[in-house]
């Protein structure tokens, strides 16, 4: 499972690890890395999450998602036109 859910903005990578549940929702760790595009003012993060997903007709929905923390990392120069 890739733990991206970045609609507008383009996912750098994300790291993921099951957990035990008490519930029949199957639920995922992930820690996700969210870059803006160059110029954009996008605030580029990661957001350490825990997702939850239910059954809807045989495919898989994401149900819930509690964030467990956020890092905006800091800001990187533009690369130097030759």
């Amino acid at each position: 499972m890739d733990c991206i859910r970045t609609p507008t903005s383009r996912p750098a990578w994300s790291t993921s690890r099951s957990l035990a549940t008490t519930t029949s929702l199957p639920s995922r760790a992930c820690k996700v890395k969210t870059t803006g595009k160059p110029g954009s003012g996008f605030a580029d993060n990661t957001v350490d999450a825990i997702y939850l997903f239910h059954d809807e007709r045989g495919a898989w929905k994401l149900w819930d998602e509690t964030v467990l923390g956020i890092e905006i990392l800091p800001e990187t120069a533009p690369a130097e036109k030759p």
